[in-house]
């Protein structure tokens, strides 16, 4: 038998495959490419038509981002600093209740003051984190986050979350706090450029996450935590979703800001 010659066969059909292939690669490509360029520059148009409502324009901005690592922070030296609270420590975040409770009233304006006055005085490293409306808009809850380079962190990792108890419109008490922090954040990587707010959209939308008759309620660019690795983890910047169905349900859709790839499972999904 010819092995020579059967080696040289099986080397054609492998390189003839290769070549189709890439080929067939390079034109699905192209295809998504210009079906992406069109959803995009026809977005408003779309979500109109499916009656998918939305109270801003997307911005079409590309901002740039790096993979991060970080190390979590060990609360242990800091406990019995927390006064008027029963703290302890779970999974490398402090679980604190208010021991007296502690009444939130006025305009949301007012309210967020005066929660900012209670972080500032009641939790430890304060001052490394700031107050994120949008993703304070589920759950009952007030947000505060790190950040890096202008854009914060959307991961318990490195948040304060305060739950509280809405008495009525206007007055809420507040319960019990989580916190997580990082330190030693460093980029992995060189900064990248990430997809726009818009793309993002587009992709949430022919991914099919955005139902017709609902409403998207914000958007958010932040870090999320991928993976751990040799006891740090990796983040990388997603966008955020909040979408409203007509059932009045909120769920939280995210987007790969490198890649335009939609994250699977939702992170949240809350009646109001």
């Amino acid at each position: 038998m010819d092995f020579r010659r059967i080696e040289i066969i099986f080397l054609v059909a492998f390189f003839g495959l290769n070549i189709f292939l890439f080929s067939s690669y390079q034109e699905t490509k192209a295809t998504d490419a210009t079906r992406g360029q069109d959803i995009t520059t026809n977005l408003e148009d779309r979500l109109s038509n499916d009656k998918i409502k939305t109270n801003k324009k997307f911005s079409k901005k590309h901002a740039k981002g790096y993979y991060l690592t970080g190390e979590i922070t060990d609360f242990k030296s800091k406990l019995a600093s927390l006064n008027n609270q029963t703290a302890k420590i779970v999974d490398n975040q402090v679980q604190s209740s208010f021991d007296s409770e502690i009444k939130v009233e006025g305009s949301k304006t007012k309210q967020i003051e005066k929660v900012k006055k209670i972080v500032k005085k009641n939790i430890a490293f304060s001052s490394d984190y700031s107050y994120l409306s949008e993703i304070s808009q589920t759950d009952n809850q007030f947000v505060f986050s790190q950040s890096w380079e202008g854009i914060p962190f959307n991961d318990e990792t490195a948040q304060i979350t305060i739950y509280y108890e809405q008495k009525n419109k206007n007055d809420y008490v507040l319960k019990n706090y989580v916190q997580g922090r990082l330190e030693k954040i460093e980029p992995l990587r060189e900064k990248q450029e990430l997809i726009t707010e818009r793309e993002a959209i587009a992709t949430l939308y022919t991914n099919m996450k955005l139902p017709s008759n609902s409403t998207i309620l914000w958007t958010k660019l932040a870090y999320f935590c991928i993976f751990t690795a040799q006891n740090k983890n990796v983040y990388i910047p997603v966008w955020f979703v909040g979408i409203e169905n007509s059932k009045n349900n909120v769920q939280v859709e995210r987007v790969n800001a490198f890649t335009n790839a939609v994250l699977t499972t939702s992170l949240s999904e809350v009646k109001n």
